[in-house]
């Protein structure tokens, strides 16, 4: 069951009557047709239309078998397909229509009762997906002054308010303690989930007659990246404790953060940390809470999501691990939210040292 061979080989109907599934067998994804389909349509709207039909379809089916137990795993395949085939003719593209075919999946019904559903852990396991920011290293040394920086290079463009509320209150942070909200979209989101509020916060004032794109142009010119030096972070526990004693134990370890590549693996090898895998916020796949980055990690590494976990500082971190039926979900409260903000975790813990303590291996 847990072998790597058939992740993302796109013939789950073999799959599934290799497993006895049943009538399960006759209802799957064609990867191989959707792709070719939304490769064959140069409209935009009319592959994404392609994508939500094949979704609506596997969503009848699974609403007429009533949800039964073990069809989790059956979705979560059938998803990981249907994100593989959203396209587009550059990364930008991709990555946009991948972000809004999620956007579209959470809000139908049958995914809300997916994520609803038990998970199953299966021991030992096999990875170890971490968070970055709040998670291996205090974000907020970072972030907090960079925000400041950037909202005041940006000063002829950016208001500081809009109907009353101060761009700090939008943006979730709180100048005065240089602290984020768990929501907040510089915390969570991507380098481009942050550029995108900003220029939907100039469209929302009124203050500019320029068009969106022309907006973002501006943004990006003015756009500095937050300055990622060892003297500018501290780390959240005996890091490189934690990853000796995962790959002693023959866990494969990987890093899942909404940061950019270059400044992630600059900040990984200042810290002298070497995970098998690291999924980014500028690569061509939609962001946390989506599924998919950590799918692919999975992917790439051959391992079950059942034998997976996934540990993090923010809820969307939390989310992403259910979303994608990761064995275990594991809030860590280092990036300073509460037990309440992490609420939907298996289990919350102080920070990263305390993960080994957890039964995940025996």
């Amino acid at each position: 069951f847990f072998s790597c061979l058939f992740f993302f080989k796109m013939d789950f109907a073999a799959y599934l009557v290799l497993h006895n599934s049943g009538s399960w067998a006759d209802c799957h994804v064609n990867y191989t047709n959707l792709a070719q389909a939304v490769a064959a349509e140069p409209d935009p709207a009319k592959c994404a239309a392609l994508v939500e039909k094949e979704c609506e379809q596997l969503h009848k089916f699974a609403e007429a078998q009533g949800m039964p137990t073990g069809i989790g795993a059956f979705l979560a395949f059938n998803y990981m397909t249907l994100f593989r085939a959203v396209g587009g003719p550059t990364r930008k593209a991709r990555k946009a229509a991948k972000v809004t075919f999620f956007r579209w999946l959470k809000q139908q019904d049958i995914f809300q009762r997916y994520i609803s559903l038990p998970r199953t852990l299966v021991v030992p396991v096999e990875l170890v997906v971490f968070d970055k920011d709040g998670t291996l290293i205090n974000h907020e040394l970072i972030f907090g002054p960079w925000v400041e920086q950037l909202i005041a290079g940006m000063k002829d463009i950016v208001p500081l308010e809009v109907d009353g509320m101060s761009v700090w209150k939008g943006l979730g942070y709180d100048k005065a303690t240089q602290t984020f909200e768990g929501n907040s979209v510089v915390c969570a989101g991507t380098y481009d989930d942050i550029r995108d509020w900003l220029c939907n916060w100039i469209l929302k004032s009124g203050t500019s007659d320029k068009d969106a794109d022309q907006i973002w142009d501006d943004i990006v010119r003015l756009w500095t990246p937050p300055e990622c030096e060892p003297q500018h972070f501290t780390v959240c526990g005996d890091l490189t404790n934690v990853f000796n004693m995962l790959k002693a134990k023959g866990t494969r370890i990987a890093v899942c953060t909404s940061d950019d590549r270059a400044d992630t693996l600059k900040t990984l090898e200042y810290l002298g940390l070497h995970p098998d895998k690291v999924r980014c916020g500028d690569d061509a796949l939609s962001s946390k809470p989506s599924p998919e980055p950590l799918w692919d990690i999975c992917q790439q590494l051959g391992v079950h999501p059942s034998r997976a976990v996934m540990i993090g500082d923010t809820l969307s971190d939390i989310r992403a691990g259910r979303n994608a039926q990761f064995g275990r979900v594991v809030g860590v409260l280092s990036g300073g939210y509460t037990n309440t903000d992490l609420a939907e975790a298996d289990v919350v813990l102080k920070n990263v040292d305390e993960l080994l303590a957890l039964p995940l291996w025996h």
